[in-house]
């Protein structure tokens, strides 16, 4: 039997993903959610002490634009971008045998759990 050689999923990519990060991400990836959130906080009040009532206003359309957001994804009026470059196929792990030819997933009895998960920020 010849020798098959095994196709993956995704073309491999020349630099790792962690090289390919902006400085700005690099930033926002070393501070926790609640320091943001404090850090906000300490703006926002600074900003209302300065301009009075008027400084809410950015946060209320931030907070109507994501709300509008979710719901033009939920109603399929707009694309949703966090499934992009999900893989929605179900694939199977191949192992050589013992000749080392790729015939069939399953053929012998291994079980591989393949865990991952994805924050959408």
């Amino acid at each position: 039997m010849e020798k098959k050689s095994l196709q993956g999923l995704q073309q491999p990519t020349s630099k790792p993903a962690y090289e390919k990060l902006a400085p700005v991400a690099l930033l926002r990836d070393q501070l926790d959610v609640t320091t943001w959130v404090t850090l906000g906080a300490i703006v926002q009040g600074l900003l209302f002490l300065v301009a009075g009532r008027t400084a809410l206003i950015p946060a209320v359309a931030y907070i109507l634009f994501k709300v509008g957001d979710a719901y033009a994804i939920r109603t399929g009026l707009k694309h949703n971008h966090y499934l992009d470059n999900v893989i929605e196929t179900k694939h199977a792990v191949v192992f050589p045998d013992r000749d080392g030819n790729y015939n069939k997933p399953g053929q012998d009895e291994v079980c591989v759990f393949h865990i991952g998960a994805r924050v959408n920020s």
